[in-house]
C-alpha cells in the first residue's frame, strides 16, 4: 500500500472513506495491506474496514484477534465496541472473565462497550461463568447510573437466560416507559435467535412496541 494511500486513509473521514471504498473494491487484500490498515491512526476507518471487508481467512483472523486483545482497553470506547462486534461476527474467542469485568464500568462513553459486550457474552455463553455473568447483568439492570439502553439489553438477556418473569416485567417497563428503547427492542427481536421460531415471547414483546414497529418481519 502506497504512502499516499495511507495518508489519505488517515485524513478527514470523507476523504478516508472514499479511499477505503476504493481499496475494498479490489477484493481480497494482501496480508501486508491488512497489517498496514490495522496500523492506521484513523480508528474510525479501521472500524469501517473490519465491518465492511468480507474476505478474512483463518490466518487473518488470528492476527486480528491479537490486535483486538491489545486494544480492548483503548480510550476510544466506540472503537472498542466495533472490535467486540467484529469478534462476535467472526466467532473469535475473547477472555471471558475480562469481558464480564468490562461490563461493570459506567462512564458515559463506555455504554457502547457494554452494549456490544452483553451481546457477545450471551452469544458465547459459558455455563461455567453463569454466576458472575448473571450477577453483573443484574447489577447493571439495577444501577441508576447505567445507560438505559444497556439496561434494556441486560434485562432482555437475563430473561433469555433465566426465564424469570421479574426480568420480563423490568424489560417491558423499560420499553413502555422509555420511547427511545423501542428501536433497540425491535432490533433485538430481529436477530435470528430471538425470532418467533426460537423465542416464545417474541410476539408479546413485539406487541408492546409503537405501531411503526408492528410490521412483523418474522412471520
Amino acid at each position: 500500500m502506497e504512502i499516499s494511500t495511507i495518508s489519505a486513509l488517515n485524513s478527514d473521514y470523507s476523504i478516508a472513506k472514499k479511499e477505503l471504498d476504493k481499496l475494498l473494491e479490489t477484493g481480497k487484500l494482501k496480508k501486508n495491506t491488512i497489517s498496514k490498515l490495522l496500523k492506521l491512526e484513523n480508528l474510525t476507518i479501521i472500524g469501517d474496514f473490519l465491518t465492511e471487508y468480507q474476505h478474512f481467512d483463518n490466518i487473518d483472523l488470528v492476527d486480528i484477534k491479537k490486535y483486538i486483545l491489545k486494544n480492548l482497553d483503548n480510550s476510544d470506547r466506540l472503537f472498542v465496541s466495533d472490535l467486540i462486534e467484529f469478534a462476535s461476527m467472526w466467532e473469535l474467542e475473547l477472555p471471558y472473565k475480562k469481558c464480564i469485568e468490562m461490563i461493570k464500568l459506567y462512564e458515559d462513553d463506555h455504554s457502547y462497550v457494554q452494549l456490544a459486550m452483553i451481546s457477545y457474552l450471551f452469544e458465547n455463553l459459558k455455563i461455567s461463568y453463569i454466576e458472575p455473568l448473571f450477577t453483573t447483568l443484574y447489577d447493571v439492570l439495577n444501577n441508576p447510573e447505567c445507560n438505559q439502553s444497556v439496561q434494556v439489553k441486560a434485562a432482555f438477556f437475563l430473561f433469555r437466560i433465566s426465564h424469570k418473569k421479574e426480568f420480563l416485567i423490568d424489560l417491558i417497563d423499560l420499553v413502555v416507559n422509555g420511547q427511545k428503547n423501542s428501536e433497540l427492542m425491535y432490533n433485538l427481536l430481529q436477530i435470528d435467535y430471538n425470532s418467533k421460531k426460537y423465542f416464545d415471547y417474541y410476539s408479546l414483546l413485539l406487541a408492546i412496541l409503537p405501531p411503526e414497529y408492528q410490521k412483523d418481519s418474522n412471520t
